[in-house]
């Protein structure tokens, strides 16, 4: 681990809590909610067998031509 804090919160399907997402949400800046989003989706993609590496856009050029 890398010292952070984990707070756990057990609760039913289609529950919500909103008091306690929003107290979630103060302490974390929109940057690092993002770089957490960011790491999240690389590890799926790795789960994937997919190379996180890849841009994933396309790098082929076509042209249409009208006569």
């Amino acid at each position: 681990m890398d010292g952070r804090n984990v707070e756990v919160r057990k609760g039913r399907l289609g529950e919500t809590d909103e008091a306690w997402e929003a107290r979630l949400r103060e302490g974390v800046s929109p940057d690092d909610r993002f770089a957490e989003a960011w790491l999240l989706s690389e590890e799926i993609w790795l789960l994937k067998g997919w190379n996180p590496d890849e841009s994933g856009l396309p790098r082929s050029v076509a042209r249409v031509v009208r006569r």
